[in-house]
């Protein structure tokens, strides 16, 4: 069990990403460019993100990096992560051909609208970043569960989401202004950072029902 600390997103979740990602930096590397790679073919593009997410779900746990996992993972999840895919397309498209259809509209209440809509759509985008973890941690593999637990996760830990989107921003940023960060590995310790976070979270909501 993990020890209570006072800023749980960063000593637990962000920091020890960090730290393992150093440690497995040239392995990290390969599977960035194994999964660049697979966003060419597009088919594999979802298997491989989940293959990713494998990967650092397992790292998570302590867990030896083996870029098997990699092969592992994709092969386990490929007609789930084209679910989940669809799953999002569909989701993502109507939030913003809704947000295009209000922004028609001159009267204040259409930008009241737009404005609940567009929280509404980055409500969405981060809880996918928690489903995919929490997807590997259940036995059974569904997507209406692990979207569920993500839902409650984003509403009983507010500030501890807010810390991890806030670190992955960042990064997600420096990765897009610069690029070259994005061959260094960053890609994984993005995924290991949310996959550090749905364990770190996990663990919290059990140490606090067994008060």
């Amino acid at each position: 069990m993990m020890e209570q600390t006072k800023f749980p997103a960063l000593t637990q979740v962000v920091l020890p990403a960090f730290r393992d990602w150093i440690t497995d930096w040239p392995k990290f590397i390969l599977v960035t460019v194994v999964w660049l790679l697979s966003l060419i073919t597009f088919v594999f593009a979802p298997p491989f993100t989940f293959g990713l997410f494998y990967v650092t779900n397992g790292l998570a746990y302590g867990d030896i990096m083996r870029l098997g996992k990699l092969w592992e993972g994709t092969k386990k999840y490929f007609w789930t992560s084209w679910w989940w895919l669809i799953m999002n397309v569909v989701v993502i498209a109507v939030l913003v051909g809704n947000i295009l259809f209000y922004g028609r509209f001159a009267a204040s209440w259409s930008f009241i609208v737009q404005l609940l809509l567009v929280f509404l759509l980055l409500f969405w985008l981060i809880v996918q970043f928690y489903t995919i973890p929490y997807l590997m941690e259940q036995t059974e593999k569904s997507l209406k569960t692990a979207l569920r637990n993500a839902v409650v996760t984003f509403f009983s830990s507010p500030g501890f989401t807010i810390v991890v989107v806030l670190v992955f921003l960042l990064l997600l940023v420096l990765s897009v202004v610069f690029v070259f960060p994005i061959f260094l590995g960053v890609p994984c310790l993005l995924a290991l950072i949310w996959s550090r976070a749905v364990r770190q979270r996990i663990e919290e909501f059990n140490h606090e029902e067994s008060i």
